[in-house]
C-alpha cells in the first residue's frame, strides 16, 4: 500500500514538473518592440500585444497606431510590434483649418500619404452633424 502511494505521488510530481517546464519553454517569446522608430528586443511571457505593452509600461493613447506582424492579437515568438505616437496638426482645406491626427514623422510623409490616396480621398464625405451627436 505504501509503495503504491509513493508511485502515485512520484507520477503526480513528475507530471506537474513536466507540464510547468513545457509551459515555461513554450510561453517565453522574444519580440522586437519598436516605439516611435526605436527598436528593442524583449523577452516576455505576455500572450497578447496589449499585455506586452502594459508589461513594458507603454502608454497607448486614443489615436496612436499599434501594429503587429501576428495575424491575431496573440503574440508569437519573433513577432514585431510597432507603436507610433499620433499628434494633432491642422490641415488647411480651401482656406479652412481642420484639426487632423496623424502618425506621420514629417510633412513630406503626410503629403505623400495624401497623394497616394488622392483617388480614395475624393470619395470621403463627413456628416459633421452626425459626428457631434454621437457620444
Amino acid at each position: 500500500m505504501t509503495l503504491r502511494r509513493v508511485r502515485v505521488t512520484a507520477c503526480v510530481v513528475s507530471l506537474t514538473l513536466a507540464s510547468t517546464l513545457a509551459f515555461g519553454v513554450s510561453a517565453r517569446k522574444t519580440v522586437a518592440l519598436t516605439i516611435d522608430g526605436e527598436t528593442t528586443t524583449v523577452t516576455t511571457y505576455a500572450m497578447s500585444v496589449d499585455r506586452l505593452l502594459q508589461e513594458r509600461g507603454v502608454k497607448v493613447k486614443t489615436h496612436d497606431l499599434v501594429e503587429s506582424t501576428s495575424p491575431t492579437s496573440m503574440l508569437s515568438n519573433h513577432d514585431v510590434v510597432t507603436v507610433r505616437s499620433a499628434y494633432q496638426t491642422t490641415i488647411t482645406i480651401n482656406g479652412q483649418e481642420v484639426p487632423f491626427w496623424t502618425v506621420a514623422t514629417s510633412a513630406e510623409q503626410l503629403i505623400g500619404f495624401f497623394e497616394q490616396n488622392e483617388a480614395d480621398a475624393a470619395k470621403v464625405t463627413v456628416n459633421i452633424d452626425n459626428v457631434y451627436n454621437k457620444p
